[in-house]
């Protein structure tokens, strides 16, 4: 429980009605979170305006309401009810600044490293943790994949990269009192756009890459890049904890000259480029099937590192992760076997091996930049044929659909096109417009590709056309465990799947 007043003290502006209350149990902005006692906060989003909830949350038994200016007519019938009643410009803001509160500012007693760009930040942030826990600094991890404190990864349970802001301060404030030495967060265009991590207390901004994406929700290029500009500006902002501000940036990324401008932190550069100005980098790259090995070079020193995951943009990985433990401090002994300690990372280029005599790998590649990068690799490291399961999420960026398209013509030699979770959206329309980028580059139905709307009859087919030497990859969902199909969630892993067609009687019989 929090004081009630203290609390409300945290909210810039606001307009109290009623009378303040003693204390507050819980904080959220779902109605149906609300416990008694409880402060629930109205908050206007794409689907759903909580304003709309208000006498739901009421009747829940919610001790405090806090509501937007400018909703009025949801709110004004219900100030004098008994139930005291918040009013402020902005209650997407208002929701994190009493997360904050109410969980007593968590970040504040940790050192946070935020991770943000279009691709890789899972694979970093994994390999990040790596490097602090070899700094013997026990990192929290807040990620696509799940969360873990103590070393302990329970599975993300929803289809967000960064939860809602009363998730982000509970996990926070769960690692503090776990006596986690820092947090390592997933960091979205979106939450940060959103407010999800304006009270996180950034000590490190990290970006791997940017590409185009969320064209949809940001509108332009260069609404996504501001958006991933907020990581860096929250840096001059945090909380200050004795360690230096640090923004680190991939030099061989054009995006990294523009966030260096939005911010005065001190700026860390990594890349395989090797010229003035970038501290951190590597050479001797060698990729020996699933693994990669390079010497790592920081500070006119150098280490050997034995990465156990592969292709050039995992190095890339790396390297952010070497940068993140040079900005905490640590020597590149440590550093090197943080990089080595990470063996896999759930859903991201995760062969699937049951003795089959080919291929097949699993991954989150839901984007034409994800899936290029993905089937590159593979196309380079495979001897016969690389054939492609995927599909794209619903109520999502529709220019994805056929970019991912165009992607697969000219890198796979056959592709099953699928359903990924639809969302509100058929999931034939949305194979349609996938299809639609096959086509324009050339690729012919039936010869080159075809469209299975059943996952896993899509898996089991591209899996029954595999040979000795081809490579099946199954990608867009990763790590995922349900598929969202007309707004329901159904039990889904791909991994699991594919394990089950591979020992299937079909393929058994076949090796």
């Amino acid at each position: 429980m929090t004081d009630g007043s203290a609390l409300i003290s945290a909210l810039e502006s606001a307009t109290v009605f009623g009378t303040k209350p003693a204390e507050i149990t819980a904080v959220c902005q779902d109605s149906r979170d609300v416990v008694p006692g409880a402060a629930f906060v109205a908050v206007t989003g794409g689907q759903f305006d909580g304003h709309a909830f208000l006498r739901h949350a009421r009747s829940g038994g919610a001790g405090l309401l806090v509501v937007q200016d400018d909703r009025r007519g949801y709110w004004e019938e219900l100030r004098d009810t008994g139930v005291p009643l918040v009013s402020v410009p902005d209650s997407r803001k208002a929701v994190g600044a009493l997360a904050a509160a109410f969980y007593h500012h968590p970040a504040r007693d940790l050192p946070v490293v935020g991770i943000t760009g279009t691709n890789g930040k899972t694979t970093t942030a994994f390999l990040a943790a790596g490097v602090l826990a070899a700094g013997g600094l026990s990192p929290a991890l807040l990620s696509t994949a799940g969360s873990a404190i103590g070393g302990v990864l329970t599975p993300n349970g929803h289809h967000l990269t960064t939860p809602d802001a009363v998730a982000v301060q509970r996990f926070l404030a769960d690692a503090r009192a776990a006596g986690a030495g820092c947090a390592v967060i997933e960091s979205t265009s979106h939450g940060l756009e959103q407010g999800r991590l304006s009270h996180a207390e950034f000590d490190v901004g990290v970006l791997t890459n940017l590409a185009d994406d969320h064209l949809d929700y940001h509108g332009s290029r260069e609404a996504y890049l501001r958006a991933k500009a907020r990581l860096f500006e929250l840096l001059d902002t945090s909380h200050r904890k004795g360690m230096a501000k640090t923004a680190v940036l991939n030099h061989d990324d054009p995006a990294a000259e523009v966030l260096a401008l939005r911010t005065g932190a001190r700026r860390l550069s990594y890349g395989l480029v090797r010229t003035a100005g970038v501290e951190v980098t590597a050479d001797r790259l060698v990729h020996d099937g699933w693994r990669t090995s390079f010497r790592l070079h920081a500070g006119g020193r150098s280490e050997p590192v034995q990465l156990a995951l592969p292709g050039r943009f995992n190095i890339y990985n790396g390297l952010a992760a070497a940068a993140v433990g040079i900005g905490f401090g640590l020597d590149l002994g440590q550093i090197r076997r943080g990089l080595e300690s990470v063996r896999q990372v759930p859903g991201r280029m995760q062969p699937i091996e049951t003795g089959q005599g080919f291929t097949v790998v699993v991954d989150y590649a839901h984007n034409a930049h994800g899936l290029s990068r993905a089937l590159g690799f593979l196309r380079e490291a495979t001897r016969g044929r690389v054939i492609v399961v995927f599909g794209c999420a619903g109520d999502r960026d529709p220019a994805r659909r056929p970019a991912m398209g165009r992607v697969a013509a000219r890198l796979a030699d056959y592709t099953v096109v699928t359903s990924d979770s639809s969302w509100s959206e058929h999931p034939e329309r949305i194979m349609a417009q996938v299809a639609e980028g096959l086509v324009a580059a050339g690729r012919e139905s039936g010869r080159d590709y075809t469209m299975r709307a059943d996952r896993r009859e899509a898996i089991a087919h591209a899996v029954s056309m595999a040979r000795p030497g081809d490579t099946v990859l199954v990608a867009g969902m990763g790590h995922e465990q349900s598929m969202v199909v007309a707004g329901q969630a159904q039990p889904w892993d791909d991994r699991r799947a594919v394990r089950e067609i591979l020992s299937g009687p079909a393929v058994m019989a076949a090796r």
